[in-house]
């Protein structure tokens, strides 16, 4: 109960809270909340590691060939 944060903590309002998790539609909606969490987590890592895989290949980029003929003729 502490963890929603609710304004005014009432019987009332717990009781309804707790009513919403033994509901056929509540079972439905945590068990797809579950079923998400490790696309959400595969999802973060992907976002922290393009920028650290986008640094590295530019970094390691190599030339055009065109530069690389015309100094080899002078």
């Amino acid at each position: 109960m502490i963890d929603y944060k609710l304004i005014y903590r009432s019987g009332t309002a717990t009781a309804v809270l707790i009513n919403g998790f033994h509901t056929p539609q509540g079972d439905k909606n945590a068990r797809q909340q579950v079923r998400g969490i490790p696309q959400v987590l595969w999802d973060q890592l992907l976002l922290e590691l393009l920028p650290v895989v986008l640094h590295r290949w530019q970094r390691l980029r190599l030339p055009p060939v065109s530069h690389l003929r015309a100094k080899n003729l002078k």
